[in-house]
């Protein structure tokens, strides 16, 4: 991906990948965006915690990712297109809030995703379950 990026014969100065890190969550503070080109990736973690600690994430709209972005996410591209990524690097991030795109992302992931959440929906499900029994 990174040849072909670089190779898109429009200059990418803001583009950067990097080898593989080790505890990432601990870094995750020290990026900009989490680059994820995936085909499919399941529920992704990386993505929960990438939003949860403010860190917008760059995704193909694959099976799984999706579900972890809102719905109306501007960082999402169809087929990974290349096409796509380099006019979101060249056009739409050197122009968009980062901030803003971090708190949508965090509040999408902390309502649908956080600990305490998954808290409530557990207990409804046992007190529902406790409740039939009774019945």
């Amino acid at each position: 991906m990174e040849q072909t990026l670089k190779g898109s014969g429009t200059p990418l100065a803001n583009v950067e990948l990097v080898p593989p890190i080790y505890s990432l969550d601990s870094h995750m503070s020290s990026f900009d965006y989490l680059f994820m080109p995936s085909e499919f990736e399941g529920l992704s973690m990386l993505s929960m915690e990438a939003s949860m600690n403010r860190l917008p994430v760059i995704a193909n709209r694959a099976p799984g990712l999706s579900d972890t972005l809102p719905p109306d996410w501007p960082l999402m591209v169809d087929g990974n297109s290349v096409e796509a990524y380099v006019r979101l690097f060249r056009d739409f991030l050197p122009t968009v809030d980062r901030c803003r795109l971090a708190a949508k992302a965090h509040d999408f992931a902390m309502q649908r995703f956080s600990i305490r959440r998954m808290q409530e929906q557990y207990e409804a499900i046992y007190a529902n379950g406790i409740e039939g029994k009774k019945k």
